[in-house]
């Protein structure tokens, strides 16, 4: 279903078979208009799914504007391998909101999404709570949080194998990013003046 006044695409509680497949395609706005894709409560066959994704990223040239795709509560993670889905992502341009909340990501699948959010320095929020990443799987995220080179500033990872020590250090660094992200600027203005003050002085001096 798309909500024009949202500029939303809804996929929720259905099985990705074909010609539902050609349906969704169908409802994706021509303008490059849409804002977010939810594809809650899915589920299919890893043909499936692979096939859906293929539909998505050949329509990619529609999707130029959509900043936020949810899979919550899908069957992405267990027989499903995320890396096409991954792929899909990549052909976002500005994409900055990933929610994979209540999902089947784990430590064994969960690289391919590692990788991207490492590498896509647009993300700014990643929803991976109720997941099966345990605090080896988690770490790359955090490690990706505390960057303040990246704009990574939410990480939302509460889960039953996390234990608390790291959820305090993802809550610290969640803290911490705008802090460091400030001081970065500051440094770079200073730097920026300094150079105005030099470039000054050699003009004073003819050089």
């Amino acid at each position: 279903m798309y909500v024009d006044n949202q500029k939303l695409l809804i996929v929720s509680s259905i099985n990705l078979y074909d010609n539902i497949v050609e349906e969704i395609i169908r409802d994706i706005p021509e303008d490059g208009s849409l804002k977010k894709i939810v594809l809650s409560s899915t589920s299919g066959s890893e043909k499936e799914y692979n096939n859906f994704f293929e539909e998505l990223s050949k329509n990619s040239h529609k999707l130029k504007s959509v900043k936020s795709v949810a899979m919550n509560y899908s069957d992405v993670g267990s027989k499903n391998s995320l890396f096409p889905i991954v792929s899909f992502l990549k052909k976002l341009p500005a994409l900055e909101d990933i929610d994979f909340s209540n999902s089947h990501i784990d430590d064994n699948n969960v690289k391919p999404l590692q990788d991207f959010v490492f590498s896509n320095k647009k993300i700014k929020n990643l929803d991976i709570r109720d997941s099966r990443l345990t605090d080896d799987g988690m770490m790359p995220f955090l490690r990706i949080l505390r960057d303040p080179f990246h704009n990574l500033r939410e990480l939302r990872s509460v889960n039953a194998l996390m234990s608390n020590e790291m959820g305090v250090k993802i809550a610290n660094a969640i803290v911490e990013k705008p802090k460091k992200i400030l001081r970065l600027k500051q440094r770079a203005n200073k730097n920026n003046s300094n150079l105005g003050l030099i470039s000054k002085r050699n003009s004073k001096r003819g050089r």
